[in-house]
Formats: structure tokens, C-alpha cells, sequence
């Protein structure tokens, strides 16, 4: 997430994952990378938040990426979002709301394609 404000960018992470951090496989997930309870509690704690999203400037996101290659990765993907979120779950009609990708995100991150 393309946001350096530490509280701007955890109160727009924790409403995106607020979704997962309803769902059992998740916790249960999350306890095996060695979360607590605790830190499911409030929204999700600082901890919880700064390990699941990167966030930060350019640099800070590009470096996130880079320390999962470092580690052995051999394929990273991203998902862009943005401080509106990028999913709110279902609506009360049964359809989901979905935002779009930040595009600043994109245009950022992205490589060029000079084909």
C-alpha cells in the first residue's frame, strides 16, 4: 500500500483484512507463522498488520518484495490496494463489493513491458 503515514495505511490495512480475520483457516494459519489471539484482537494487531501488508513508500514496498526473493521465493505476487481496501466482503443483496487496484501502486511497481 503505497502510503508512509503508519496510521493512515494500518487503519485502511486492518479494514482489508478484517475479512480474513474472520475465517477460521486463516487464524489457524496465521497461529502457525507464530500469531496469537491477541494479535487478531482490535482489527488485527501492529505486528499482524505490518507482516501481512507491506505499506510504505516505493522503496519500502520494492524492498518488502525484494527481502521475499532474498528468502528463497522464486515468484511474489502483489495485490495494490489502496486505503479504500480491496475487498469489503458480501453486501446485503448477496453481490461482493470489490474495489479496484491502486493504480499508483501499479504504475509504480510494475515493470514496463517494452515489447
Amino acid at each position: 500500500m503505497l502510503e508512509k503515514d503508519p496510521a493512515i495505511a494500518r487503519a485502511a490495512i486492518r479494514g482489508f483484512i478484517s475479512f480474513y480475520l474472520g475465517l477460521p483457516n486463516y487464524l489457524q494459519s496465521f497461529r502457525l507463522m507464530g500469531f496469537e489471539d491477541s494479535d487478531f484482537a482490535g482489527g488485527g494487531s501492529d505486528r499482524l498488520v505490518d507482516a501481512v501488508v507491506a505499506w510504505g513508500g516505493e522503496d519500502a514496498i520494492r524492498d518488502r518484495v525484494a527481502a521475499h526473493y532474498k528468502a528463497g521465493a522464486t515468484h511474489v505476487c502483489i495485490t495494490p490496494v489502496g486505503l479504500a481496501g480491496a475487498w469489503r466482503g458480501g453486501s446485503k443483496d448477496g453481490s461482493s463489493e470489490r474495489s479496484t487496484p491502486d493504480l499508483r501502486a501499479l504504475d509504480a511497481l510494475a515493470p514496463l513491458s517494452t515489447g
